[in-house]
């Protein structure tokens, strides 16, 4: 996919993508380039032609970084977080600003916000982040969602229509593993790079040409619960940052060693690595390649006894573990590690 991505860069003019995408990640600190919309969720199903085009505060929001109110620190910031390659404590940086879209009232309200893009690339993406109410487990197509599409037509009315719509991905709170708990029924999915081309494959035959991509967010049609999203980097480039935390000790004798990597972003594949500090010249282990993002209650010890010598893991000695991320969008790399005691 990568060779394939490279050859179809190489195939489009020359331009600087900070020039092509101009406010695409906001930081203008207004919405130049951007429309924007509302209307209502009473069914389930949006209806385009029915939303009223204009900025309405509250609903279209430009904000700056600091802690989620309903999620908190440290698990989602509005902002797009991103780190410099290197390992922790390296600083995590954030963007200045991003699009929160919606918010946390109810009313069946729903809102849009949409991007042309004038060329498309084909490492073209976006940034977004999710918070919303489950509030019917068992019926989840009543739940709030966010939603996003590309389409060939820069009118809302039409762009859904056969011959224009390229692809559409709906997401519905649930109880899935794609979301994360934030305590009662809100879910929540933090920061994460969606590549164009990876969500949709078909839009490789539109690589080069004009398209707009659409964001929507919709509370629940029972008008009881909330859905709201944040956007942001709506360019061809974003940085993963690689971000995990371990126990600052681990048992041998109960052979497991949990770990939370849902704090890394714009994961598209990741692996580990192992090394014994305590031993003089160990070597170091490192697994083969797993796709997709970094999970909560990950126990590395069966992934690392896969790989390391019988006899390994030693009470008194440290082990230095780390979480090596990339993104094949956009080529970036991070590391962070944690250093754990091994105890009888």
């Amino acid at each position: 996919m990568k060779k394939i991505l490279i050859t179809l860069l190489a195939l489009l003019p020359a331009i600087s993508w900070g020039q092509a995408y101009i406010n695409g990640n906001v930081e203008l600190e207004d919405f130049t380039n951007w429309k924007c919309y509302t209307g209502m969720n009473t069914t389930g199903t949006l209806n385009l032609s029915t939303f009223v085009p204009g900025i309405v505060p509250g609903r279209h929001t430009l904000m700056r970084p600091g802690p989620d109110p309903v999620v908190g620190s440290p698990y989602l910031d509005r902002t797009f977080p991103y780190q410099v390659f290197g390992n922790t404590p390296n600083p995590v940086f954030h963007d200045s600003f991003s699009i929160r879209l919606g918010n946390n009232g109810t009313g069946r309200q729903a809102e849009i916000v949409s991007y042309r893009i004038s060329a498309l690339s084909a490492l073209d993406g976006f940034s977004i982040a999710m918070v919303m109410q489950n509030g019917h487990p068992t019926a989840t197509a009543e739940n709030p969602f966010v939603s996003y599409w590309v389409s060939r037509s820069d009118v809302l009315a039409s762009s859904m229509d056969a011959g224009n719509l390229l692809g559409v991905q709906q997401v519905p709170a649930n109880g899935s593993t794609y979301f994360r708990h934030a305590g009662g029924d809100v879910v929540f999915r933090e920061w994460t790079r969606i590549n164009l081309l990876t969500a949709f494959p078909s839009l490789v035959t539109s690589v080069g040409a004009p398209v707009t991509l659409y964001f929507a967010t919709a509370d629940c049609q029972a008008s009881g619960h909330f859905g709201y999203a944040y956007i942001d980097n709506v360019f061809p480039k974003s940085w993963t940052v690689s971000a995990f935390t371990a126990p600052a000790t681990f048992s041998i004798g109960a052979g497991n060693i949990f770990v939370d990597g849902m704090a890394s972003v714009a994961e598209s594949k990741y692996r580990w690595q192992i090394v014994n500090t305590t031993a003089m010249s160990a070597p170091t282990y490192t697994t083969s390649y797993f796709s997709g993002f970094v999970g909560g209650g990950i126990n590395l010890r069966p992934v690392f006894d896969a790989i390391v010598p019988s006899g390994y893991f030693i009470p008194g000695n440290n082990y230095k573990i780390t979480l090596l991320t990339e993104n094949d969008g956009s080529g970036s790399l991070a590391q962070s590690f944690r250093t754990l005691l091994a105890t009888p």
